[in-house]
């Protein structure tokens, strides 16, 4: 930290600047009140407190954090959205002493999280990462007097506020030098910079909301969120999928293999502790396909594509092999997906060459195969794992007869002929249409 202190001691920052920002920390050390129960703060005319949203772990199915976020009211009891309370500072010096404040404010209520709340997300203004380091003492002092580990804090900075990378540089040695964990909000907006990713190594990345609802409209958008959440963890970072707000957007989330989720569909901003059996019971019926299909007999299902397999291998066509499948009341199509030369309609790649059967009656309800961005997640699935049947989650395929549509494949990799070859079935299952799944408002929560 010494060498951080030299090297900023020359800032443009006005000694009178210094002095008041001075001020202004032990005013914030003076007015929040140690131990429990909700610190308010007033600032210029407005109120301002805490409120925290639980971000969710995908593998432990449970709260790993909570994201801090400000809650601000004027004189007439109107809320405002913080970014409206940090426009309105009156300059640069004041902007920073707020971001200040907000931080020491949410690691202040943070208390009456428990002592499980895990980890602290803490948005930090971009003008204001750039100053921090010309003050190394205040965030530290901040830590300590609210009694906050800094392992247990992860530093938010926006992408779209990141800038020339080299004038964050000190901001992230003197977080790391702390101890804080930091992450990379918003990522996805405009050009996603990848190379900035590797360069400030963080622990997280927060792609934007805007990334899953392109990704629920058009199947190519899904593609590039999948290879989007790949390179992020080769990073070395951990993937978190923000905003989710209904059930569609909670499945295409676990589908594309987010580590992280967030979102009022599990959860709105609130001023007490997550339940963890409530976060358990979510996963469990969001992550159990057969549960989310509502099918008891899904091993059948199962069952019968193995069976189709096998008979392929006895040198059965593939219209014969996969006609038991087919009579099942729920099935929809199967396909099968081998090496060859080409592709039919070039619809996947010059390696591999698509044959698809489909129930006449129940293809008119669910959309036609979707095409390569589909099949490439299949294959990367089903040939990870050769002889063992995969079950891909469901998701909203939008049918002309039933608009809740969705369904749920199954993929089987066997050997054939020195060939590999992927058989696949579509299964009809239906989720409640977009329209009537749940809202921002906690008394409408599905699981409560």
């Amino acid at each position: 930290m010494q060498a951080l202190i030299r090297k900023t001691a020359s800032s443009s920052t006005s000694p009178t600047a210094r002095r008041a920002l001075s001020v202004g920390l032990d005013r914030i050390r003076a007015g929040l009140p140690r131990g429990k129960g909700w610190a308010t703060y007033p600032f210029n005319t407005l109120t301002l407190t805490s409120h925290y949203q639980p971000i969710f772990s995908v593998a432990g199915k449970c709260p790993i954090g909570y994201e801090s976020l400000l809650s601000a009211q004027n004189l007439a009891g109107q809320s405002l959205l913080p970014e409206t309370v940090f426009a309105i500072s009156a300059n640069r010096d004041e902007q920073l002493f707020l971001d200040w404040l907000t931080r020491a404010l949410h690691l202040r209520n943070a208390v009456n999280l428990g002592e499980d709340r895990g980890l602290m997300f803490l948005n930090v203004h971009p003008n204001a990462a750039i100053e921090d380091p010309h003050y190394p003492e205040a965030f530290a002092s901040i830590l300590e007097n609210c009694n906050i580990r800094p392992s247990d804090v992860v530093l938010e900075i926006a992408e779209a506020g990141l800038g020339d990378d080299s004038r964050l540089a000190d901001a992230i040695a003197l977080y790391r030098q702390l101890g804080c964990r930091i992450a990379i909000d918003d990522f996805g907006i405009g050009f996603s910079n990848f190379e900035r990713v590797r360069r400030l190594k963080p622990e997280f990345v927060k792609i934007d909301r805007s990334v899953l609802q392109a990704a629920l409209r058009d199947g190519r958008a899904q593609l590039v969120l999948e290879n989007m959440i790949s390179l992020i963890r080769e990073c070395g970072a951990q993937a978190i999928l923000a905003g989710i707000e209904s059930r569609e957007e909670a499945l295409m989330a676990l589908h594309v293999g987010a580590d992280c989720l967030q979102g009022f569909f599990f959860a709105p901003p609130r001023r007490d502790e997550f339940p963890a059996a409530l976060g358990a019971r979510m996963f469990a019926s969001l992550a159990d396909p057969a549960a989310a299909a509502g099918r008891e007999n899904i091993d059948e299902y199962g069952r019968l594509l193995r069976a189709a397999a096998a008979e392929m291998q006895r040198e059965a066509s593939f219209a014969h092999a996969i006609a038991p499948f087919l009579v099942m009341p729920a099935a929809v199509r199967g396909y099968l997906v081998s090496e060859g030369s080409t592709m039919a309609g070039g619809e996947a790649s010059d390696r591999w060459v698509l044959e698809v059967i489909e129930d006449e009656d129940l293809a008119t309800i669910a959309c036609p195969h979707s095409g390569a961005w589909q099949l490439q997640h299949i294959l990367r699935r089903s040939l990870s794992q050769p002889e063992h049947m995969q079950i891909i989650q469901p998701f909203s395929l939008g049918g002309r007869r039933d608009r809740g549509s969705a369904t749920l494949t199954l993929s089987y990799a066997f050997q054939h002929r020195g060939r590999t070859l992927v058989l696949c079935g579509d299964l009809l299952t239906a989720h409640a249409p977009a329209s009537e799944q749940t809202g921002p408002q906690p008394a409408r929560h599905p699981f409560l």
